[in-house]
């Protein structure tokens, strides 16, 4: 990929462990769990659990981010691995 500036390439690796927090998210958190557990069918440590996966994939996706943040050369955002 070519990028004009380190702010376009930030902003476009950024994106992409958005997404892939998501698609982990969906690994281990399914969306029919979700809804389960929002209309209350699991009991009080399933939805505990449930809960607990999804926010350690979004702290690891803010890891991520402010790692992102951090490189200095479009040629290490470039190279930055999004890594589950």
């Amino acid at each position: 990929m070519t990028f004009e500036n380190i702010q376009e390439a930030r902003q476009q690796r950024i994106a992409q462990s958005k997404e892939a927090c998501g698609q982990q998210i969906e690994l281990v958190a399914p969306t029919f769990k979700q809804i389960n557990a929002a209309l209350g069918l699991y009991d009080a440590a399933k939805n505990a659990q449930i809960a607990a996966d999804i926010q350690a994939c979004r702290d690891k996706q803010a890891k991520m981010e402010a790692e992102i943040n951090a490189l200095t050369t479009i040629e290490d955002v470039a190279n930055y691995q999004i890594v589950w």
